[in-house]
């Protein structure tokens, strides 16, 4: 079988592919070594899984750029391969495992609820690039790392290490790591607190900070707004002030007021969710 070392996906991974993709109707799944029925599987996911997000977060698909010379999206499902992380997305597509991968030793299966759960949060990255390079301009715009990741958290309901349901859990995480704000974090750089930090509290404290826009006992938005704040970006407005002007408070507010919201929001118990699968999205 010969190799062919390229691919979208080299921007973040230079892992080449064995030249036989998939085609479906806006995935192109590409693979090591895969077989041909989990390739089927795989584009059956993301397909289904794609419309499931632009009916979520009322996105309409004239908005979404493609990279030139690409038509479709790429999925690069890994089978012979055993990062660190989960699954990563790009401008164009992403990379998660193959539904025919086995892990630990080739002795236990993908889990299926947990792979999806993936492929949603990398598909909400897709969808939220394509919107930012759909405004024409000619670097796509920054938006901050907490609310980049804490819609794909929210939209897939979870993948880091669950949501934070009530003060219980929230008091836990800050007193083990400290009052790291999620609203100061422009980027990963700088992350505070170490690998397990950013699994454990990074990723549901930037859930919780989005999920605190859309609740009814938050801010109220519709998750329509989501959407629109990437468009106004996308076409020149800074992140700042399309925030807001969608939500209706600065970002420095929210920032400076974020713990003493998040203590009157939060009930004072836990209710029970479902554990997320081990592993990082990026």
């Amino acid at each position: 079988m010969g190799w062919i070392d390229s691919g979208s996906w080299y921007v973040r991974e230079p892992w080449p592919h064995d030249g036989n993709p998939y085609e479906s109707r806006r995935f192109l799944v590409y693979s090591d070594s895969a077989s041909v029925g989990a390739r089927m599987e795989l584009a059956e996911i993301v397909e289904r899984v794609w419309d499931e997000i632009l009916t979520e977060m009322s996105i309409n698909p004239d908005l979404l750029a493609m990279p030139p010379g690409q038509m479709k999206f790429d999925v690069y499902g890994f089978e012979d391969r055993s990062p660190e992380w989960a699954g990563k997305a790009y401008y164009g597509g992403m990379i998660v495992s193959s539904p025919d991968r086995r892990i630990l030793f080739d002795l236990v299966a993908t889990d299926s609820e947990r792979l999806e759960s993936t492929i949603k949060h990398e598909l909400v990255h897709v969808a939220s690039e394509s919107l930012l390079h759909g405004g024409g301009l000619a670097e796509p715009p920054w938006v901050p790392v907490w609310f980049f990741e804490g819609i794909a958290e929210v939209v897939s309901r979870g993948t880091g290490s669950g949501a934070i349901t009530g003060k219980d859990h929230f008091d836990y995480l800050t007193s083990t790591y400290g009052h790291l704000n999620p609203v100061s974090y422009q980027s990963d750089e700088g992350i505070e607190g170490g690998p397990a930090a950013y699994t454990k509290y990074h990723y549901p404290m930037r859930r919780l900070a989005v999920e605190y826009l859309f609740d009814e006992n938050g801010y109220d938005l519709q998750f329509s707004e989501a959407t629109s704040l990437l468009v106004d970006v996308a076409g020149g407005i800074s992140f700042d002030d399309a925030f807001t002007d969608r939500v209706g408070v600065t970002v420095a507010d929210y920032e400076n007021q974020f713990f003493e919201l998040m203590n009157d929001y939060l009930p004072e118990r836990s209710v029970p969710v479902v554990l997320a699968p081990i592993g990082l999205m990026i």
